[in-house]
């Protein structure tokens, strides 16, 4: 399997990232005193400042790992384990990351009319830090998943469907195609 993919390690770095970013947003919130709200803005802004730069050189990272994944002749298993690594990191994010990026969001629109533009504006890049941050890794389990899948059908391979054993919670199944579908939502609500 190709080292260095960058999942593992790099969501420790965004969940640090994440922590703090909500803690700067608390210590603006709180802070009153004029002096303190410098410094706290000060800090929020070289967060963002080396988060920035933190999620370019993860993107390059990326895109370097899946230049030596395409370039590599891969073994279905070491295929499968990339994929199931990618779709781990996306499962962490929804339950995770996406939750606090949704509170923080929250908390913009609430304070717009409270806090000063400076520190809006630190607010709003962080959430876009964020948002990049995971939409970054969101590509990277396309591409992961499209590559799994070009390989599979050129390997000929055909799939079958296991039956389900135990009971099956349709509502539940309902609710989960659906949030990941929101385009057939539409198209069906039309």
């Amino acid at each position: 399997m190709p080292e260095g993919l960058p999942l593992s390690q790099e969501a420790q770095a965004f969940t640090a990232f994440i922590n703090a970013f909500a803690q700067n947003v608390e210590r603006v919130d709180t802070v009153r005193n004029p002096d303190e709200k410098k410094r706290a803005l000060a800090r929020f802004r070289a967060l963002n400042s080396e988060s920035s730069a933190d999620a370019k050189k993860q993107s390059k990272r990326v895109h370097s790992v899946l230049k030596k994944i395409v370039a590599r002749d891969l073994t279905p298993d070491d295929l499968a384990s990339l994929v199931s690594l990618a779709l781990e990191k996306r499962q962490f994010e929804r339950e995770q990351i996406t939750p606090v990026l949704t509170r923080l969001e929250e908390k913009l629109r609430a304070r717009a009319d409270i806090w000063d533009a400076e520190a809006l504006q630190c607010l709003r890049e962080g959430i876009d830090i964020a948002s990049k941050w995971l939409a970054l890794h969101q590509k990277l389990t396309n591409k992961l998943l499209k590559l799994a899948a070009e390989h599979r059908a050129a390997s000929g391979e055909v799939l079958r469907a296991r039956p389900v054993e135990g009971d099956i919670d349709h509502e539940k199944l309902t609710c989960e195609i659906v949030a990941r579908f929101p385009k057939i939502l539409a198209a069906l609500a039309k």
